[in-house]
């Protein structure tokens, strides 16, 4: 299965037309928050295809109040994993990455997608993936925008990252 991770769009909705345009093939797109008012926008034009997405800090406010996007965390599956996918704010990752970990642990989740720094992370820790697309639209980690692309198979988990 093929998942197509994005954070962090801040408005910037021709972003995420262009990721979803050179991926409309998968199986599942997934915001991980601050942008999810664009998210819906395009969800509404392709009602079958799979949206998944919770909302960040600076989606607090908006008119997503009754959208199944108005959660903070969320556990979604694809192809038997458990993937945590929360903005991260709540869980302090700018300062780090431990209660994230603990909160995909205590979930049983294999894998944690988060968003909030706006910086790229792909890591592989004690058993859980810890993994940020970086931002689809203001990235703070000196490369271009990016989003996400994660592959699921019975031999397990790939995570990559794609620009724009």
């Amino acid at each position: 299965m093929k998942l197509i991770i994005v954070s962090d769009s801040h408005g910037r909705e021709a972003n995420l037309r262009e990721v979803f345009s050179m991926h409309r093939t998968a199986d599942m797109f997934v915001h991980l928050g601050d942008g999810i008012r664009e998210f819906e926008a395009l969800q509404s034009e392709y009602p079958n295809v799979m949206f998944e997405g919770v909302r960040g800090n600076c989606d607090i406010g908006l008119s997503v109040s009754g959208s199944r996007f108005s959660r903070e965390l969320a556990v979604i599956s694809a192809d038997g994993y458990r993937f945590l996918i929360t903005h991260g704010n709540r869980q302090g990752v700018e300062w780090g990455t431990e209660r994230l970990w603990y909160t995909a642990k205590e979930n049983k989740c294999d894998a944690v997608l988060f968003g909030h720094t706006h910086e790229r992370l792909c890591r592989y820790e004690d058993g859980i993936y810890l993994f940020n697309p970086g931002s689809v639209s203001r990235p703070r980690d000196g490369l271009p925008p990016s989003f996400g692309v994660i592959e699921t198979s019975p031999g397990g988990i790939l995570c990559s990252h794609g620009q724009i």
